[in-house]
């Protein structure tokens, strides 16, 4: 078997038993701070809190429609977005004829938009046929 070295031996285990009562008395006693201590981190406290601020805050001066641009992504994903929803409406509003045939084979009945009746205004946007 080998030896252990790392446990105190004779004389140093004698010492280390004799701070026991002082660690022990360590323990139950807690110090509490001074008053000036804690006046001069309270002071200190006090001088490092942010000063409210004197004024309201101002406004944008940039018009609502500019920030609302810049919350969508700029003007570039306007454009885009812009883009799709031409697109989207033309080919729902005038369907070329694989998609009408595809929306058929989809339903299992032929599929018709019928705009006119309720609002006029898509009248002119809708193709003949």
């Amino acid at each position: 078997m080998t030896e252990r070295n790392d446990l105190p031996s004779g004389a140093e285990r004698e010492d280390a038993t004799s701070l026991d009562p002082f660690f022990a008395a360590m323990k139950t006693r807690t110090p509490a701070p001074g008053e000036d201590l804690m006046a001069r981190i309270l002071a200190d406290a006090d001088r490092l809190q942010p000063a409210p601020p004197a004024f309201a805050p101002r406004r944008s001066l940039r018009p609502r429609w500019r920030e609302a641009l810049s919350a969508f992504g700029g003007w570039q994903a306007v454009t885009g977005l812009v883009t799709a929803t031409v697109a989207g409406l033309w080919l729902g509003l005038s369907p070329p004829a694989a998609v009408a045939g595809l929306a058929e084979g989809l339903w299992s009945q032929p599929v018709a938009l019928e705009l006119t009746d309720q609002y006029e205004i898509f009248a002119d946007l809708l193709g003949e046929g």
